[in-house]
């Protein structure tokens, strides 16, 4: 038996003099009445319509209230273009947004709570759901910079699918976690990861367990090269060759392959490696199809662009960068090589055109 020494703590209700203060509007450091850090409200132009709600934050960081977006008519699907000005979040509803409006807020919290109660193959359908649905949560998080959040992301992918009898959607997971090795520029830990990935895969001739596969030797190939590994990059793009070969371009388990995803990575291999007249070589004049996903054919265009005004074809580069433009705005936008690109061409035209000067504008470049 213990006995302890009870310490009667002062209930939390502030005194009659500091809730007379409070109704004065007396406020200081300490004071519970200090006015909170509101953001300023935007000026808008004469007789636009405003709407304003407040909502709270769950432990999760999401904002349930739907007054807003009722008020506006937007739906589930609606594609999105998202930028950060000014300290404030804008949303913009864009028929070339890259990203769409969530059916529900609760998404990811509904198909968790799911998976944990499904069983046998029903389980199996919502861990791909669940798996899918973080892997849109990641490419949000990587793409703005936050390294950290990504990370846990994949963390909760890799969970979701440990006990999963898919092993194409695993492997679709390691595709994903290469972006926290060219976060922590770890590269040989990266190639180490896929590596494993490639020999876990089943053997199958089924067009989706190909493509995965193409697709980790394909995303091998630009961790190889980033690390300076030339031979290994090439041996990893032939592989992926040769299992484009024998797919039709698609999008398997979240990932764009096909020969034109593979054909699109020979540049990317090239411009990692530094070698820019090659990649402008093997880009020549070739388009990538309409069908591939925006993002990556606009992706295209910002490596040849790269490596265009590294041969000193300053004109071919800033037709490439238009294009990565009109393809894909935001993502053009948020990419650090567009900015790098576009200061190049500012530095390297002393009298550039307002055209030239409204895109360095446009992209935050200086």
């Amino acid at each position: 038996m213990a006995t302890m020494n009870e310490r009667l703590v002062s209930p939390l209700v502030p005194s009659a003099a500091r809730l007379q203060d409070r109704s004065r509007g007396h406020s200081g450091p300490d004071s519970p009445s200090a006015p909170l850090p509101l953001a300023e409200v935007p000026v808008f132009r004469d007789g636009a319509p405003v709407g304003y709600a407040m909502a709270t934050v769950d432990g999760s960081g999401r904002v349930s209230d739907q007054r807003i977006l009722r008020s506006l008519g937007w739906q589930p699907g609606d594609p999105l273009t998202i930028t950060a000005q000014d300290g404030a979040v804008i949303l913009r509803r864009d028929p070339r947004g890259v990203f769409a409006l969530a059916p529900s807020t609760e998404l990811l919290s509904e198909l968790g709570r799911a998976h944990l109660q499904a069983r046998g193959q029903e389980r199996e359908q919502i861990t791909q759901m669940l798996t899918m649905a973080y892997r849109a949560a990641d490419g949000v998080a990587f793409k703005f910079g936050y390294a950290d959040l990504s990370a846990r992301i994949i963390d909760l992918m890799r969970l979701a699918t440990a006990e999963s009898q898919d092993r194409l959607l695993a492997a679709s997971v390691s595709y994903v976690r290469t972006e926290t090795f060219f976060a922590t520029g770890n590269l040989n830990a990266g190639g180490r990861a896929l590596t494993k990935a490639i020999d876990a895969m089943p053997s199958s001739s089924l067009a989706a367990a190909t493509a995965t596969r193409g697709s980790l030797h394909m995303r091998a190939a630009v961790v190889a090269a980033r690390a300076g590994k030339a031979d290994e990059a090439h041996d990893h793009l032939d592989e992926a060759r040769t299992a484009a070969a024998d797919v039709s371009e698609g999008v398997y388990y979240g990932t764009a392959f096909g020969p034109a995803s593979v054909k699109i990575h020979d540049v990317a291999v090239a411009v990692e490696l530094g070698d820019s007249p090659t990649a402008v070589q093997r880009g020549g004049d070739w388009q990538p199809p309409r069908r591939l996903p925006a993002e990556r054919r606009s992706h295209y265009y910002i490596d040849l662009a790269g490596a265009q005004l590294e041969v000193g074809r300053a004109d071919d580069a800033y037709a490439s960068l238009q294009l990565a433009r009109q393809i894909a705005p935001q993502h053009t936008r948020e990419h650090p090589r567009v900015r790098l690109a576009l200061s190049a061409l500012l530095r390297s035209r002393p009298t550039a055109n307002a055209d030239l000067k409204d895109f360095v504008t446009w992209a935050g470049a200086h």
